[in-house]
């Protein structure tokens, strides 16, 4: 649950959110791709392997949503968001906890994880990362509260 300042500044965040939403949404194509996703793509669903690549793991998707619903055909953005949202988060821990600097790196690791994807529509994407990261928000609120920061962070960044 979200209190005091933080639910201030969600409040104040809630219209450029449902702005950006109307924007991206609006405007999304028709001619959209859809497929069966992984659901839950994220660092923590990587194993490095010995020839240097790595190998995908947990296929289930997000556990707390019915099964049916994770089932159903969805853009391959959403995994690609949320692989980028897991970029984030590693940067700004490191960044918070370690004092590395964070921005760089992200940059560099979205670009190469984008080119590497092959992304082209950066609308689509932006919205969906945007709509992870409110995810993150009711979830770190729920199950780490002391982690609060790294999404609300986020969305200002994401609506900036």
């Amino acid at each position: 649950m979200l209190v005091g300042a933080d639910h201030e500044r969600l409040v104040a965040l809630a219209p450029a959110i449902r702005a950006r939403f109307a924007d991206a949404f609006g405007s999304a194509a028709g001619g959209a791709r859809v497929c069966r996703i992984h659901g839950d793509y994220h660092l923590g669903q990587l194993l490095a392997r010995a020839d240097g690549g790595f190998s995908v793991i947990d296929f289930e998707g997000e556990p707390a949503r019915p099964l049916s619903e994770r089932r159903r055909p969805a853009s391959p953005l959403r995994d690609v968001a949320g692989m980028l949202r897991s970029l984030d988060y590693a940067a700004r821990t490191a960044e918070r906890e370690h004092g590395l600097a964070a921005d760089a790196w992200l940059r560099r690791a979205r670009e190469a994880f984008l080119d590497a994807y092959g992304v082209v529509d950066g609308g689509l994407l932006a919205a969906f990362e945007l709509e992870k990261a409110c995810y993150e928000v009711r979830y770190e609120a729920g199950m780490r509260p002391h982690w609060l920061w790294l999404p609300m962070d986020a969305l200002a960044r994401l609506v900036a």
